[in-house]
């Protein structure tokens, strides 16, 4: 019997999971809506067969305008440096925002295991700054203080964000 392929997996585990998957044509991408704390969006989980690869984007609900970009880069860098899994992105020509976790499976398999601490890690680190990163952009914040606030908060909390699929 062959083996199911990486496509497969991630459209059974997100089903059982509880979530929506939507297969974008001619595509092996797969799109969810995430609804959290602190915001709606959409994430995309792209298969890459050959290599043996799964990332995951959140597309952040967020853009950062043309003047509030360096600001927003200052966050995002000082956000990734103390992440251990994953990173935002930005597109420093349209402002876009997305948060990347990925996972390589060469010489592995895939587990439901694997995916859900993918995808969970993903919109959970998403929707804990994007509180920080609307501060920055709407209010002006400065960035280090912003992603202080964030890691404070989350530390003083201990919990994880509530999420729902949509």
């Amino acid at each position: 019997m062959p083996l199911a392929s990486l496509f497969d997996i991630l459209i059974d585990f997100l089903t059982e999971d509880g979530w929506a998957p939507e297969a974008l044509p001619d595509e092996r991408v797969v799109r969810v809506q995430v609804r959290g704390e602190n915001g709606e969006w959409s994430a995309f989980a792209h298969v890459r067969e050959e290599q043996q690869q799964v990332v995951v984007y959140s597309a952040l609900p967020i853009n950062a305008p043309h003047p509030r970009r360096a600001a927003v880069m200052e966050f995002v860098v000082r956000a990734n440096y103390g992440l251990t899994i994953g990173n935002f992105d930005l597109d420093a020509d349209d402002g876009e925002l997305r948060f990347r976790t990925s996972l390589d499976v060469q010489g592995d398999r895939l587990s439901p295991a694997l995916l859900r601490q993918l995808l969970w890690t993903n919109v959970g680190t998403s929707d804990k700054y994007l509180p920080g990163l609307r501060a920055v952009i709407e209010d002006e914040a400065a960035p280090g203080h912003a992603v202080q606030r964030v890691e404070d908060r989350s530390a003083r909390d201990g919990h994880d964000h509530d999420f729902r699929a949509r």
